[in-house]
């Protein structure tokens, strides 16, 4: 497992770009989050929680294997202007537990911190519906509760953050983009990762399966045809091929329409001499 995760671009928040690193992260001492969440002290004994699957097929059949971005010694980190620092994995927990509670992405401020989502709860869907190639989405909800405007009145809701994890090939494990507090109680973390892309060469399976069924129709032609002709009809060798005078005649075919093409390619250039290149 690789011991960083280079982030590229600045985050959307206004932080510069840093490595990602297990450990070696500012973070501003003190202070609960900015939205009234309940920050509390992370550490303390932590309860014994199942990981989410690493492995997804989608309704279409593209299959994603994330296994190969599941962080063990450290955690996925970015850090804003404001001095929090996200903290977030993949295929089970962060490294660096919120609230004794194990949780796929975290809201850290110095010791205050306040989990994002639960890892029970996870959702994957592909980013586009119509192309598995685009990568994969992540959701996660019933995170720690916080107060968000609905309509104009202060509520109590709880966090839910969303992966989205485009498909890029010469990314491993991956590549921050930004991450984006889409409302109070609501985040998105953009990246690339190689681990996004299908593993099972889904993006060509279509046309595969179109030259699939041409040939599967081709060899039930030949064969009810055949077997038809031998038994029905009693012919023997190539005259038991059905349409037998057609097929003789496909040569010919494809030579005069050949033929024509070049006569009708040799005048078309010879027009264009006449009217376009002579003077």
């Amino acid at each position: 497992m690789k011991a960083s995760l280079t982030m590229p671009l600045a985050l959307l928040l206004g932080v510069s770009a840093q490595n990602f690193a297990g450990g070696g992260m500012g973070m501003d001492d003190g202070g609960a989050d900015e939205d009234g969440g309940m920050g509390m002290d992370g550490g303390g004994a932590i309860p014994s929680v199942r990981a989410p699957p690493c492995f997804w097929t989608s309704p279409g059949g593209a299959s994603f294997n994330l296994q190969g971005m599941k962080q063990l010694g450290h955690d996925f980190t970015g850090t804003t202007a404001g001095g929090y620092t996200y903290r977030f994995n993949m295929c089970g927990g962060t490294v660096k537990v919120c609230n004794r509670q194990p949780a796929p992405a975290s809201k850290w401020r110095g010791t205050k911190c306040n989990n994002l989502g639960d890892m029970q709860t996870q959702e994957i869907s592909l980013i586009d519906e119509h192309d598995a190639s685009k990568g994969i989405r992540l959701a996660y909800r019933d995170g720690d509760i916080c107060k968000k405007q609905v309509s104009g009145q202060m509520e109590i809701g709880s966090r839910e953050v969303i992966y989205e994890v485009e498909c890029d090939r010469g990314a491993d494990p991956g590549v921050l983009q930004k991450i984006v507090e889409t409302s109070m109680c609501d985040y998105t973390i953009l990246f690339k990762s190689k681990h996004a892309c299908p593993t099972n060469g889904s993006s060509g399976s279509k046309g595969w399966s179109f030259v699939f069924l041409v040939v599967l129709a081709a060899g039930l032609y030949l064969g009810v045809g055949i077997g038809i002709n031998k038994y029905k009809f009693g012919l023997d060798g190539i005259e038991t091929v059905p349409h037998i005078s057609f097929w003789r005649q496909v040569p010919g075919l494809v030579k005069d329409g050949v033929t024509f093409s070049v006569a009708q390619s040799k005048q078309g250039a010879e027009y264009v001499q006449q009217k376009y290149l002579r003077k």
